[in-house]
């Protein structure tokens, strides 16, 4: 790579922590094609950006920006999942890592805030909105389905009487 090429990679780095809101680091090891392929598929399901970085180009793009404090993390073979949605690239690596243990989030940082490897994956473990609003609507129904059996029992113990 030319010096010109390196220059145009941290550019094109730069220009994608610009827009991010969420940015997850993640080790991978050994992932064929294949795997390659599917972990872009569920990046992309997401709306999550998924790029292989090169570790010295990343840290001079990373320098600098909000996200400079993930800069220790790029050693080895790593790579970055990045979105506009803050959660997203969590979610992203938490449900490939579920299928395929060759993809490690090392640190990641949302909004302002800075995660560790078990932040990244609690985060990505949440459910996310549709499921909390149907968890709430059940618990919204829970109670009044509870007082409509106990009408109806109390209805038949004194139809019996």
């Amino acid at each position: 790579m030319n010096s010109f090429e390196k220059r145009r990679y941290v550019s094109t780095v730069k220009n994608t922590l610009k827009e991010a809101q969420g940015i997850v680091v993640v080790r991978r090891s050994n992932l064929s094609v294949a795997e390659m392929t599917e972990l872009r598929c569920v990046c992309r399901d997401l709306d999550v950006e998924f790029k292989v970085v090169k570790n010295k180009l990343a840290n001079i793009a990373f320098k600098g920006t909000r996200f400079a404090s993930l800069c220790p993390s790029f050693k080895g073979q790593t790579a970055i999942a990045s979105s506009k949605d803050a959660i997203a690239p969590s979610k992203a690596i938490v449900v490939f890592s579920k299928k395929n243990d060759k993809i490690v989030p090392l640190a990641g940082v949302m909004g302002d805030e800075i995660l560790t490897a078990k932040g990244v994956k609690s985060l990505g473990s949440l459910p996310d909105l549709q499921e909390l609003r149907a968890q709430f609507i059940g618990l919204l129904q829970t109670p009044a389905a509870r007082l409509v059996r106990l009408l109806a029992l109390r209805g038949e113990t004194l139809d019996g009487a």
